[in-house]
Order: C-alpha cells, then sequence, then structure tokens
C-alpha cells in the first residue's frame, strides 16, 4: 500500500506538471482504481486506471491540504475548515465540519475519519458527513495525523505529539518545544514524525520516540 502511494504520487506530479497547469500539489488519495489529487487552490485532479487526468470542481478555492481513502470514499480538507467527499472522485460535496480553522490532514481509523488543524483542532467523523469537535489539550498547529497499530498520533508546532486510541481522548507525548513537526506517517510498522528541517522520529507505539540520524544535513547545507 506505501508503495503504490509513492508511484501514485509521482506519477500525479510528472503528469500534471507537463500539463502546464502549474498546480502545486499537496496530497493524493487512491482507491476504486481512482487516484485524487489535492492542490493548494482548492483544484481536486483525478485519474482512472492510470488514464487521462481531469480537474474536477470542488467549489472552493481555497487550499486543500490532507486527503485519504476510506471506508468507501475519498475526503480531503483544507483551509477554512473545508471538508470534501466523494465517493467516485468525479462528483465532490462539502460538508460542514465544525470549524473555520485550517484542517491540515485527515486519516481513517477504528471506523472513523480524524482531521487536524490549527489551533488544536480535532474533529472526527464515522461516515465523512457528520463532523464532531474534539479536545486536543493544546492550541498549537497540528500538521499531521496518521493511524496505526491501533492508536492514532497527531503531531504539530512547538514540539507537540499526541496519540489517541480512539479519536476522542488525547494525551500529549513530552518532545522538546522548539521541534516544528510538519506531518507523520505509518509505514505498517512504526510511526515517522518529520520536522520542517528534515529530521525524523520513529515510534512502534505512538508514546516512545527516538531520533533517527540526520540523513539530510548535506542537502541542506
Amino acid at each position: 500500500m506505501k508503495s503504490s502511494h509513492i508511484v501514485s504520487t509521482a506519477v500525479v506530479l510528472v503528469a500534471w506538471a507537463t500539463s502546464g497547469a502549474g498546480a502545486e500539489f499537496r496530497g493524493v488519495a487512491v482507491g476504486r482504481n481512482t487516484s485524487a489529487a489535492i492542490t493548494a487552490h482548492g483544484e481536486i485532479v483525478t485519474s482512472t486506471h492510470g488514464g487521462e487526468w481531469v480537474q474536477r470542481e470542488t467549489g472552493v478555492s481555497f487550499a486543500l491540504h490532507g486527503i485519504t481513502f476510506a471506508n468507501g470514499q475519498f475526503v480531503a480538507v483544507g483551509n477554512e475548515g473545508a471538508i470534501l467527499t466523494s465517493t467516485d472522485g468525479i462528483k465532490w460535496t462539502q460538508q460542514f465540519s465544525t470549524t473555520d480553522e485550517r484542517l491540515r490532514s485527515v486519516t481513517w481509523g477504528k471506523d472513523c475519519f480524524v482531521a487536524v488543524g490549527y489551533n488544536g483542532t480535532i474533529v472526527v467523523s464515522r461516515d465523512g458527513t457528520h463532523w464532531s469537535p474534539r479536545q486536543a489539550g493544546t492550541n498549537e498547529r497540528l500538521t499531521g495525523v496518521a493511524f496505526g497499530g491501533g492508536t492514532f498520533v497527531a503531531v504539530g508546532w512547538n514540539g507537540v505529539i499526541l496519540s489517541s486510541k480512539s479519536g476522542k481522548g488525547w494525551t500529549r507525548q513530552g518532545r522538546p518545544a522548539d521541534t516544528k513537526f510538519v506531518a507523520v506517517n505509518y509505514s505498517g510498522s512504526q510511526f515517522t514524525a518529520v520536522t520542517e528541517l528534515g529530521d525524523e522520529l520513529d515510534s512502534f507505539d505512538g508514546s516512545n520516540w527516538r531520533r533517527m540520524p540526520q540523513l539530510l544535513t548535506s542537502a541542506r547545507n
């Protein structure tokens, strides 16, 4: 699943960049033989069975930041609390998210979607249509969320790492306050949280984290 996601992302970037659209891609999800990619301008483009890429009507013009496919549908999130859903990647419906905060990431686990964003925003939904807020215990910007091994993990600015078994109650894990996390993913065996400087922290359970050797130092200098 992870490798197919990477390949699909690369195909999207190459195909759409060569089309001259000049869109800034933020994410891609694959489901029902359809790839759906989101951009910083509220655009969604899709391709079925690896065919031609087609831009879809979304009804929004502001940035989209996260997208996933689960439970038979695509869910995309973005600025102004935007949540868009689609069962086929063609017709998209804007849902009421209960917030106007910027939503940065969305995932699926434990039979529910979880989306996170600025000002400690966490909203959850079982069907992608009806969303409810949850208390994060922080007002920091949350920038990523992932699910794996029976645990949700959310990360954000000022060293914020949150974990939850249900998506409802969240516990903060201690990290240096000067760490600014920008993303987190689950590889099938462990979580990896990434900082804006390219540093990586890994965890098998979402609670105990270790910093990985810096591999990008030469690239940044």
